[in-house]
């Protein structure tokens, strides 16, 4: 015969029951899912002169909808440097731990972003390089749920970044970031031996800025057809200026060519400029529109160009929105 339970006897038997069912299943979680915030870093310049001011454009991006609390970004000071602040100047940042710049951001609200540069002066115009970081980001406190997220690493956290250097006795290239002049120019003096001359003025500072020419190699093919790619004479011309971004407002590169590398036929009026970029797909166009100018000297009618002939070869001055590659024709 089963025996008969009080109600109380049979509450009790069923709170053992969902207790033992407790213990089985594990303790209650209660740290957050990790957040959608990403971390993206990169070197400004790539590529640097020997010697010269560098920097790393750092971007915390908040994807999620909760707030990314208490936000901190932790970056190694590079071999060869010694650390030379944060750009801009308000963000803050410490050295208080040895070999480290730590920037504490606060909290970052969801679908934000922050960006911020920390630059680094090299103290040998000899060092080699690379100039490299690792980069950490993460946020403090503990884990736990509601509409804050805490202790959890930045998506690509931990990753490391490098900016090569190149000998400041290369005349075909100079980089560094920008800070103070906005023009980066490579050696100006054209002639038998120095073909073609790059000079930018960068659209403004707290950006890393490089410019190179010469006999560049993996440029694309010219797509142009037979009237631009058959005719492209001297040399390549690169620029690089702030991740490769393009702007709303026109910035100058002058590319100045040797006399030594104009083929017959061309002068000042009928040169024009075959450009190409990739942001990230890859694009090309021609320039040839002779530039008008306001009262300011700042042109009405970018893209465009402007070109001038002395007793050493052709400057052009060009005026474009994009980085990228240029050869002429």
């Amino acid at each position: 015969m089963i025996p008969k339970r009080s109600p109380r006897g049979l509450l009790g038997l069923w709170f053992t029951f969902a207790l033992v069912l407790g213990a089985m299943a594990g303790p209650a979680l209660t740290t957050a899912a990790v957040p959608s915030v990403y971390l993206i870093v990169v070197p400004s310049p790539p590529e640097a002169t020997q010697g010269a001011l560098v920097g790393f454009t750092i971007t915390v991006d908040n994807q999620a909808n909760s707030n990314s609390s208490q936000s901190v970004v932790d970056a190694t000071i590079p071999n060869g440097t010694r650390y030379a602040g944060p750009y801009p100047s308000s963000t803050s940042c410490s050295t208080a731990t040895a070999g480290h710049v730590i920037c504490s951001l606060g909290g970052i609200p969801g679908h934000t972003a922050v960006t911020f540069a920390l630059t680094f002066q090299q103290t040998s115009p000899s060092f080699t390089g690379p100039v490299t970081t690792t980069v950490t980001g993460f946020t403090t406190g503990t884990p736990g749920g509601g509409n804050n997220s805490h202790g959890d690493n930045f998506i690509n956290s931990g990753l490391s970044y490098a900016i090569a250097l190149v000998p400041g006795s290369n005349g075909n290239f100079s980089g560094g970031f920008v800070t103070g002049d906005l023009t980066v120019q490579d050696n100006q003096t054209v002639g038998s031996s120095n073909l073609q001359a790059t000079k930018v003025k960068a659209p403004g500072i707290g950006i890393g800025v490089s410019v190179k020419d010469g006999d560049l190699p993996n440029l694309g093919a010219c797509g142009a057809g037979p009237s631009v790619c058959d005719l492209l004479f001297g040399q390549t011309s690169q620029i690089y200026v702030a991740e490769n971004t393009s702007f709303a407002t026109a910035f100058p590169v002058t590319i100045t060519l040797s006399k030594y590398e104009i083929p017959g036929g061309i002068n000042e009026n009928n040169i024009a400029i075959y450009h190409t970029w990739t942001d990230p797909t890859f694009h090309e166009e021609t320039i040839s529109r002779r530039c008008t100018y306001d009262g300011l000297g700042n042109p009405t009618n970018a893209q465009c160009l402007t070109a001038t002939k002395s007793s050493t070869g052709i400057t052009v001055v060009v005026w474009l929105f994009h980085n990228g590659n240029f050869r002429t024709f």
